[in-house]
């Protein structure tokens, strides 16, 4: 009940496991993302200062089924005010598990 491999190497209607590692587009975009963020009040003010992405992502396809895999982590500083010329406050967050 599968597929056996044709013998010129092809993978017959993705029966078989084939996998494409996107981890670098996935962290571009997960930075532009974080990166672009905006608040509403009352915390319009805070904005993402930066955003780093370490991890894997692939798209995997099984029997013509298609999963995605990903082990993300995500670290970012933020900043904020009060818009009123008192302190900024500052922070970093860590996503261990995105």
């Amino acid at each position: 009940t599968g597929a056996s491999p044709l013998q010129d190497g092809r993978n017959c209607n993705n029966w078989h496991w084939t996998s494409k590692d996107v981890s670098k587009n996935t962290k571009e975009e997960l930075i532009r993302c974080l990166e672009a963020c905006t608040f509403e009040p009352p915390i319009a003010l805070a904005r993402v200062k930066s955003a780093e992405v370490t991890g894997e992502a692939s798209i995997n396809n099984r029997k013509g089924k298609i999963f995605l895999i990903y082990d993300l982590e995500v670290k970012l500083k933020w900043e904020a005010s009060d818009g009123e010329g008192g302190e900024a406050c500052k922070g970093s967050m860590k996503l261990p598990d995105v």
